[in-house]
């Protein structure tokens, strides 16, 4: 294989949460009576931490309140409910993670996520054990697209060219950050980001089905 170790995005490119974002986003703009985004302008800013992520939204609205609390609220929903129920992984996903694991790669994941819930979405979804390392965005002080998300999972994956790593994603965020730290990239398009603004970020590699990426990443 031309690469020792792959770094990927969660939501949207390993899990399918995408409806379980959305319905969470709502629920928790209701709960605050802040206008509710459509579902495009919900996905448009899927993959950047939800401090970040919230202003986008609603700024005005947002900037009422403690931030801590709507994050909160988030979080509490999403644990308890749809990030729960709402949650699948993509079809031939976990075949291809346990292919690449018996060829001996290392797999990482690299998310805007608090760790704790992709923990739990692992767990749930019998993904667990299967990556080596798993960096949320609590373990870092630079998000998306900054590289520190994948420059500390290469580093605790114990790489010592993180060079030979790829990273994955579903959104420009995860391409541009993969461009910072100087490390190929790979797009998919079954997350939350379009194949537009995918393309414009100019990846590396551009995949249209996991049964593509598979093949790709066996190389």
């Amino acid at each position: 294989m031309k690469y020792n170790a792959f770094l990927f995005d969660f939501d949207g490119t390993v899990l399918d949460t995408v409806e379980a974002i959305v319905l969470t986003v709502r629920e928790t703009f209701k709960h605050f009576n802040f206008p509710i985004p459509s579902d495009a302008e919900i996905k448009k800013y899927i993959g950047i931490p939800l401090h970040n992520y919230f202003p986008y939204l609603a700024k005005e609205y947002y900037e009422r309140h403690k931030p801590e609390d709507v994050v909160g609220k988030y979080r509490e929903i999403y644990a308890a409910s749809y990030g729960r129920t709402h949650i699948k992984v993509f079809p031939g996903m976990k075949d291809m993670l346990l292919d690449l694991k018996k060829r001996g790669a290392k797999l990482g994941i690299v998310s805007s996520k608090m760790t704790e819930p992709i923990h739990m979405n692992l767990r749930d979804m019998d993904l667990e054990g299967i990556f080596d390392a798993v960096i949320g965005s609590n373990q870092v002080k630079q998000y998306k697209p900054l590289p520190q998300t994948v420059f500390l999972c290469a580093h605790l994956m114990g790489l010592e060219d993180a060079r030979r790593a790829l990273v994955l994603g579903d959104s420009e965020h995860d391409i541009e950050m993969g461009h910072r730290a100087a490390m190929d990239t790979c797009a998919v398009p079954w997350g939350a980001g379009t194949v537009e603004n995918l393309k414009e970020a100019k990846p590396t590699y551009f995949v249209k089905t996991i049964s593509d990426l598979h093949n790709l990443l066996l190389k």
